[in-house]
């Protein structure tokens, strides 16, 4: 097995996940399927044409409309504060109030827009057409706040530019008025309820104060707050005493039943949190520590039996029997301070009982008199309240109170506002390329074919060997052989880092065979043979390239230029000619070629015939280099019985279009045969699709950006040679 076979012998399993998308492949696939971005453009663009068509045009008056900070409420009777119409809600409660009744059928009225044929058709009664003709206002007008000011545009759309302008300056005139009549009707209504409460407050204050004082005079309770505040404070020291006093106390009962179960075990003690926490117990904890330090400093200069060593291991060993002398001491102490925490706890308990029915008492004695205060408080402030409201309403009478202005009368409209032809066009351009674009990203996504170096190393776990740019559509008899034809162009210059990869992969005593094959056909595997054999030969070696696609033969039309059949592989398993009369000599210099022969009817089982290893054996000798061109995997079996006998195997898959599955597959079954591919030949690369170290062309030089080889040769040879030359 050659080293490739080797190298890749452990590639069982075939990872098919893609990397992501950076922006070359993703500008790489936006240029390849560009024809899709230009179709989503020009539908975009007809449909955005046609909808301008068909809008017809909208004229926008606008007028503008002032609010002052603030606005009283002369009815309120309970104290509130004023009303701040900076607050974006209140703004947004007076915007909402445009399109309320009273205001639509304001402005309906003023302006008899239920009798005009311009504003709407005259359809109906009356009064069907008065609310109708509200209704058709509401849909016209939009009102909104500038951002950051308490200025509220008022506008109001129609196809007639001047009855936009009336509907806009009627509509903020009217509101302005509905406004300023409900303040009026509010401030009348609240001034009678305002003197009503008035006196109604002033003899529930004297009440509440004349209750206070009574209470004050029969308790002595001048100075109950100043009692209450010591007692509360005490209490509470009291109450986090004792609870400290008992959580001490259970702590210490639970140590001292773990120290009853555990005395007989010194070492287990020390667990315990009660012993631990002895100063005696962590001073010799510390001192042991300190020694385990001082031993390990020892130990990197001296040995175990060194004096230094055993005397700190002996003072190590006598303070952790002190250790454990102590912890099994300690049960006694903690007996006694036990004791100590349960009469603590008993005085805590005690002193906090008692003075918890000194508290109980002075609250049973400041409850009313907290009642009696609380409602004084209250009535005060209500009165307070109501007082001044009365006086800033009186004070206000006869004045305007509504806090609407006009700011700006609405204008005569010049242009339409609908429909927006140059917006309309922009955002069809931008829909249509996003559209496109997603379109494009969608069904590179959809695509499940290896498009560059990267994704098929990485989906392979195979090295490319070598990438194959993409050319133009050629006709393989004509134009198989760039590697002859044009020696200084890129697939030439591909071909021959192809080779000089495959070169260093070889060691075969005798003459290297590499056999090229794909998945399926028109993918240039036959395309690829015939031009690495090439490559070999101009290199000087002596090449023999093998037709062993006995199904469908190509080399001897692009190497030997007739049409004639030749006689070849499967004559020479037949038995019907020898080797040296099968081998034709072709035009390239040290390349010969063994065609497929005369069609036969079992290509599969000429192939599984022991004569097959005898002829790679037998070519070996005259020849530096073998290389055959077999069928397609994935549609026979022919290539699977030729994989034996070679030394290593070239994947030829087609960029753009072999699907990954069969890729996959194809790997699978050459490692189940004993022979992993070496690696895989990327044909029909597109231009800068590789990688690093691969191919960094310049587009210019490639030429037309098609695709060669997509026609299926059919021909079928008939007739024979006239001469032949044998290599000896």
């Amino acid at each position: 097995m050659s080293k490739a076979a080797a190298s890749n012998q452990h590639r069982s399993t075939l990872s098919l996940a893609s990397g992501g998308l950076g922006l070359r492949d993703i500008a790489q696939v936006l240029r390849e399927k560009a024809w899709i971005i230009v179709l989503c453009l020009l539908a975009a663009l007809f449909a955005g044409f046609a909808y301008i068509r068909r809008t017809p045009a909208t004229y926008r008056a606008q007028s503008v409309l002032r609010i002052d900070p603030t606005a009283s409420n002369p009815a309120d009777i309970r104290g509130m504060p004023e009303q701040d119409l900076r607050d974006q809600e209140v703004l947004q409660t007076i915007v909402l109030s445009f399109w309320s009744k009273p205001v639509l059928e304001r402005v309906v009225k003023a302006n008899r827009l239920q009798d005009d044929t311009e504003f709407m058709p005259l359809v109906g009664a009356p009064e069907e057409r008065f609310a109708r003709a509200a209704g058709a206002l509401g849909g016209m007008i939009n009102i909104q706040i500038r951002r950051g000011t308490r200025l509220i545009d008022v506008a109001v759309e129609h196809p007639s530019p001047a009855m936009a302008q009336k509907l806009a300056n009627s509509l903020a005139n009217e509101f302005i008025q509905n406004d300023a009549a409900q303040q009026q009707g509010s401030a009348q209504a609240g001034i009678q309820l305002l003197l009503a409460e008035a006196d109604r407050l002033k003899e529930k204050v004297q009440q509440s104060e004349l209750a206070v004082q009574r209470y004050k005079e029969e308790h002595n309770a001048a100075s109950l707050e100043e009692k209450q505040d010591t007692v509360v404070a005490k209490l509470k020291s009291l109450s986090a005493e004792l609870a400290g006093a008992r959580s001490r106390r259970l702590q210490m009962k639970s140590d001292l039943a773990d120290m009853e179960r555990l005395k007989n075990r010194p070492e287990a003690l020390l667990t315990i949190p009660s012993v631990a926490n002895q100063p005696e117990i962590t001073k010799l904890q510390r001192r042991i520590s300190d020694y385990g330090i001082q031993i390990s400093a020892l130990r990197l200069r001296y040995t175990d039996k060194h004096p230094k060593m055993i005397e700190a291991k002996a003072e190590l060993e006598k303070v952790k029997q002190t250790l454990l002398d102590t912890a099994q001491q300690m049960p006694l102490i903690l007996k006694t301070a036990y004791e100590t925490a349960v009469t603590n706890e008993q005085n805590f308990a005690a002193a906090l009982a008692e003075q918890e029915k000194v508290a109980l008492e002075l609250n049973r004695q400041s409850i009313q008199f907290r009642v009696l205060t609380r409602d004084v408080e209250t009535d005060q402030a209500l009165y307070g309240s109501v007082l001044r409201r009365l006086k800033e309403t009186s004070a206000a009478k006869g004045f305007e109170l509504n806090n609407i202005r006009l700011f700006e009368a609405a204008g005569l409209p010049g242009a339409p506002v609908r429909p927006q032809k140059t917006r309309i066009v922009a955002l069809s351009l931008c829909i249509g390329f996003i559209v496109g674009v997603g379109l494009c990203m969608g069904v590179h996504a959809l695509d499940t074919s290896l498009r560059t170096v990267d994704q098929a190393e990485e989906a392979t776990g195979l090295k490319v060997m070598g990438a194959i740019p993409r050319q133009r559509r050629v006709d393989m008899e004509r134009d198989g052989l760039p590697v002859v034809g044009n020696r200084q162009s890129l697939v030439a210059e591909a071909f021959r880092s192809l080779r000089t990869a495959l070169s260093v992969l070889s060691d075969a005593p005798n003459a290297p065979t590499t056999l090229f094959t794909s998945a399926l056909s028109s993918e240039g595997k036959t395309f690829c043979s015939v031009n690495y054999a090439a490559c070999l030969a101009q290199q000087g070696l002596r090449v023999l390239l093998i037709d062993a696609d006995l199904r469908q033969p190509m080399l001897a039309n692009v190497l030997l230029g007739r049409k004639a059949a030749f006689a070849g592989v499967a004559e020479f398993i037949r038995q019907e000619r020898p080797i040296d009369l099968l081998i034709q000599p072709t035009e390239v210099p040290n390349l010969w070629l063994m065609p497929a022969g005369k069609g036969a009817s079992d290509p599969a089982e000429l192939l599984g015939h022991e004569r097959l290893a005898q002829l790679i054996v037998h070519a070996s000798t005259y020849v530096d280099r073998i290389v055959i061109d077999t069928p397609p995997l994935m549609l026979v079996s022919d290539t699977l019985l030729l994989a034996q006998y070679v030394d290593s195997v070239c994947l030829v898959v087609r960029a753009g279009k072999t699907p990954r599955s069969l890729v996959a597959r194809c790997v699978q079954l050459l490692s189940e045969a004993d022979m992993p591919p070496a690696g895989i030949v990327l044909n029909q690369l597109p231009p800068r699709a590789g990688t690093a170290g691969y191919y960094y062309y310049s587009v210019g030089k490639y030429g037309e950006d098609a695709v060669y080889g997509s026609n299926r040769h059919k021909r079928q040879q008939s007739a024979e040679p006239t001469t032949t030359d044998v290599v000896s």
